[in-house]
């Protein structure tokens, strides 16, 4: 079987996901995958961060929430 034109790359962040994500978008251009899939990932991050806040402190993941939160956030970083 011969694969044309699919690229695939697997390994293990130095930093953490958010952190690794704002300097894919610093360093690699509009147009490129990895660029993409940054945004992409921090917009999900954010959203889930919104998701288990209280409401008004929207950047905040609650205390009470934080188990449900990590749960996703582990899915959400795998898929990163």
């Amino acid at each position: 079987m011969i694969l044309i034109g699919v690229n695939y790359c697997k390994g293990n962040f130095i930093d953490n996901a958010c952190i690794t994500a704002n300097k894919i978008i610093e360093e690699h251009g509009e147009t490129c995958e990895t660029y993409k899939d940054a945004k992409t990932f921090l917009s999900d991050w954010n959203k889930l961060v919104e998701k288990y806040s209280d409401g008004i402190k929207k950047n905040i993941v609650t205390y009470e929430n934080e188990s449900d939160f990590d749960s996703e956030a582990d899915d959400l970083e795998q898929d990163f």
